[in-house]
Formats: C-alpha cells, structure tokens, sequence
C-alpha cells in the first residue's frame, strides 16, 4: 500500500508547537516525524529514531539528501551525561581538483559518500534496535510508493533539464517520459531494491567496498569525475569532541571543524556579547544593532571562510581564535567601524543575493524518553537540488565535490557549514537546534533572539532574518560597506539607515525559505518537551507522553 501523504501538511506556513511530556521529534516532513516517533513508542531511543529517519527522509525529500551524501550528528548521551558528535561528511577523493566552471551534472562534482558509512557506525556504538529495522520504512516508501505532492513535484519541475541530464536520472524521476504529477503514485523501485540490500547484515561493507561501490565509481569516472574504489575504501566516519563554547551565561555545544557552524557560532555570539547588542533592544528595531549584527555575521564569516580546514591536514588555532583577547580586539574593531561615517563608503558593495541556492539538506530533532538527544543535518551537499542528477542504483549522488578542502593526505573530508547546536542547563541538554540553508548565521540570529533577548522559542524561530551577502571573488570583509537582505516586516525604520550605518539593503519578502528552515526541541524547567518546525518548511514537530506516567500531557505554549 503506498504511503499516504496529507498534502495540507506538506507547503510552507505556520505549525503549531507540539508540548509533550516524554519524546519528542522535529523533521522537515510529517511522515518522517511520524516513523521516528513509532520508534520511540516502540521503546527505541533517539538514536534508533533518528537511522529510521534518515533513509526515509532521503526518499520521500530526494531534492534534498541522498543515502550517498554525508552528515554531522551532534549527540547527548544521557546515560553518560556527555555529548558528542559523529562525522560522515564525505571525503574529497584523492587527486581532485577544482570544479569551478564545470556543469552541474559533472561526475567531478561528487565527493567520496559518508552516509551509509555514519549510519552504521551510529548504529554499532549507540543502536539497540537490528540493523534492518532502520530500513524498513524507507524500503517500503520506495517500493510501494507515495502519492507526489506539491513541494517535490514543484522542485522536479524547477530541476527537469538536470534531472534527465544522465540515463539514470530519468529512469528514476522519469521511467515513462514524463515527471509525476501532483496526486499520481511515484514509485522508485531501484532505490528500494539498494535500501534493502544496505540492510542485509552486510550491507554497509556492500555499499562502501563491495559491488555498489564498484558501479559507483564507474558511474561517477564515465560523468568526468576521478573517484576511485580505494578512496570508498578508505573512507572513515570519526567521533570528536563538539566544540564547547559560551554566550550570556549559557553553555553550548556544537560542530567541531571541518564542520565550520560551531566556530561560526562561537565567533559571532562572542562578538555581540561583547558588543553589547542586547542592550540596545531587539536587533530588528535598532539600525545601530542591525548594522552591528550584519558585521558580526559577516566577521564570523571571514574568519571560518580563512580558517575552517579539516583538523587532519591542518593545525587550525581554534583555541586562539574564540580567546578573551581576540574577540575583544575583533569586537574593538567593528565597533570603531560601524557608522558614525568611518566606513570605506567609497567602496561599492557587492550585488546582493537573496538567494544563496536552494535549501538542500534536512534537519531532524529526536528527544527520547531517557533523555538521549539527537541533532543531525543529513545532506547531499550542493548549490542545487538533486545534487549532481546521476543516479546510481537508484539512488542520488552527492555534489560534495563543490566543497573547499584539500584533496591530498588524510585530511580530505569537505568543509562544510552544518551548524547543529545544543544549549545545556546544569549540565544537560535545555535545547537542540538546526537547519539546512545557510545554518551558521541562522542558528546564530535564532540564539540571540532566544538567549540575548530572552523571546519564546516559537518567537525566536519564526522572527524576520537577514543575510549578509558575500563577495563571490573572496571572504567579505567587516571594513566594507555591508549589504544585506532582509526578511519583512523589520520595519522600515530599521532598514532606512537613518543613523548613518552603511547598510546596502534589498528585501527579500516575508519568510524566505533561503534564510533557513529550523528544527529546534526544548526542554523546560518542568521537564515539558516543546517542538518547534519554521514555518519557511514544511516539517511537523510532534511528542509522545512519558510512558511511566499516566498524566495527560500538558497543553499550552511553553517559553523559553
């Protein structure tokens, strides 16, 4: 029977907070938070939620991850009363160069997947549940089909030209000529085939160094790419230490590089404690505070851009770049250069970008009722959606590729910007946070929102964003003249620059998909469990009770 999907509820627009006393899940599509959250009444934990989710997820929202992608897992034991943070963003593979130029549907867009690799590494050291288990959704959404909706049948479309560029990719979306329509079954029998046989008890080694590898390379070298079976070969999934840092009394955990979003985080909520940004009221309502948040980002921005590497080829001074001592002399800096008419204004700005790409990854949530958290963003890295358009086996191929990093020695995994991040209360998790995009300057605004001006966490996610846009010749610079979109409603007033600060401004309307769709649980001081889904998505936060409790759940908005 194919999977039926509720079209109401897969289009942006505004979600109702779900309140729970016991698990609770956030995902960018309904009937993914609906398998995790059987999981968990099934007894699994957030880890067994979140490697049902992840298979699922890439095939109901192929436009947005692939099985042979990669993603960052921020985790907190609760059993252990620690956090940590599994690494499965793909490699560069050995010898590869730049893809500047090159089509899109060029194989010398695809990086080494980290994926399948994550999932069972996850699965080894955290699961309780078999390995199989974990595919059986996604095998059966693939296999039985679901009814197309609005939102991929709208991004197939957008994507058509890319999506037939390859034989395989039109066997895939296009197996009698034609894309689906909205309401029509879509069927991917390929996909389910290669699902189910990543969840033999062998599978994983199948995909990584066995037959899929094998066709993978071929497909991926007859596209123009340079991969090798050695590079799937070699390739590793690593445990690290997320980055801890501080802002306003709050601990927090996230991403170590070559992930750069906890560095991004850490440098620019520094920066505007330190700048005091605060006090001047919220952001929006202030154009000192906006002036001064927009080179906070764009500060933040230029220093991951310089310094973001992968830690195995290269000695990055973390350390000294989040010291008392640097990010005072940096906040020193832009304070001394914002307004007052000590900007180069003779510099013309950069075009603005209101776009940045499509949204292409997914962020998912899990809380379970021991108290495990799970915050990971799974993509298929890549300026567009579908990633390259090749297909192998059925299944999407990355476009990681595209990515910095070295593509020499041990040290090759892309640098990418995923920004998962937990906020601790007494030594434990109060918040998890996330979401594809652009995430570090979005987790960034949420938290200041959340943390600085102490809003509601519904609040915090849904209030307008801005986008500091980028030079593409080079990082930007805190110096220049700073352009930026901005979401409505910031008022006018805000945006007219009527203190002399310098700001390019264009609008990017109400509630732009491109300025991030977030996930974010939060536990409050009574325990409640609070889900938030951005209403720029089309997710759907939902919890279960505790189940040693026989109270109903509590009703009502919880705030931060």
């Amino acid at each position: 029977m194919a999977l039926e999907i509720e079209p109401a509820g897969l289009g942006p627009g505004p979600r109702p907070a779900a309140v729970a006393t016991g698990a609770m899940v956030a995902t960018s599509h309904p009937a993914v938070t609906a398998a995790a959250l059987e999981v968990l009444r099934a007894g699994g934990t957030a880890i067994d939620a979140a490697l049902t989710a992840i298979p699922l997820q890439q095939v109901l929202e192929p436009q947005l991850s692939t099985i042979a992608g990669g993603f960052g897992m921020l985790i907190w034991d609760g059993r252990r009363s620690r956090s940590t943070y599994l690494q499965a963003g793909p490699d560069r593979p050995r010898g590869s160069a730049s893809t500047a130029g090159l089509p899109v549907t060029s194989g010398a867009r695809v990086a080494v997947p980290g994926t399948v690799a994550g999932l069972a590494a996850a699965a080894e050291r955290l699961g309780t549940r078999p390995w199989a288990s974990y595919f059986e959704p996604a095998v059966r959404a693939a296999d039985e089909g679901f009814v197309m909706y609005g939102q991929l049948a709208t991004a197939m479309a957008a994507a058509r030209t890319h999506l037939v560029s390859h034989p395989s990719g039109e066997q895939r979306y296009t197996p009698d000529g034609y894309l689906p329509r909205v309401g029509q079954l879509f069927r991917q029998p390929a996909l389910a085939a290669t699902l189910a046989r990543i969840a033999a008890p062998d599978g994983a080694e199948w995909f990584q160094r066995g037959a899929f590898a094998e066709h993978f390379v071929e497909s991926v070298v007859s596209s123009g790419g340079v991969m090798s079976r050695a590079d799937l070969a070699a390739y590793a999934p690593r445990w690290e230490e997320p980055l801890a840092y501080s802002f306003d009394g709050h601990d927090l955990v996230g991403p170590p590089l070559p992930d750069t979003g906890g560095l991004f985080c850490a440098i620019a909520l520094g920066l505007a404690e330190r700048l005091a940004i605060t006090d001047l009221g919220w952001w929006f309502h202030s154009p000192r505070a906006i002036a001064l948040v927009s080179r906070v980002l764009a500060e933040a921005e230029a220093l991951t851009w310089r310094f973001g590497a992968d830690p195995y080829a290269v000695d990055v001074p973390v350390e000294l770049l989040l010291s008392s001592s640097h990010l005072d002399a940096v906040a020193g800096l832009i304070e001394q250069t914002t307004g007052g008419g000590r900007t180069a204004k003779g510099h013309a700005p950069p075009p603005a970008r209101t776009g940045r790409g499509p949204v292409g990854s997914n962020q998912l949530v899990v809380v379970d009722h021991a108290g495990n958290w799970v915050c990971v963003l799974h993509t298929g890295y890549g300026g567009s959606d579908f990633g390259t358009g090749l297909v192998v086996d059925g299944v999407g191929v990355n476009a990681a590729g595209d990515f910095p990093g070295l593509s020499e020695g041990p040290g090759r995994r892309v640098i990418a910007p995923l920004a998962s991040t937990m906020v601790l209360d007494d030594g434990r998790p109060e918040l998890a946070l996330g979401t594809p995009g652009l995430p570090p300057p979005c987790i960034t605004l949420v938290l200041l929102n959340l943390l600085g001006h102490r809003m509601a966490l519904q609040a915090a996610v849904e209030a307008p964003r801005i986008v500091v846009d980028v030079d593409g010749a080079g990082p930007p610079q805190v110096w220049r003249r700073t352009s930026i979109a901005a979401e409505a409603p910031i008022p006018s007033t805000t945006l007219s620059d009527p203190a002399g600060h310098d700001l390019e401004v264009r609008s990017l309307g109400a509630h732009h998909p491109s300025t991030g769709r977030v996930q974010a649980v939060l536990r409050d001081h009574g325990g409640r469990l609070l889900g938030v889904t951005d209403s720029r998505g089309s997710g759907l936060a939902a919890g279960t009770p505790d189940p040693a409790s026989s109270r109903p759940g509590p009703e009502g908005p919880v705030t931060a």
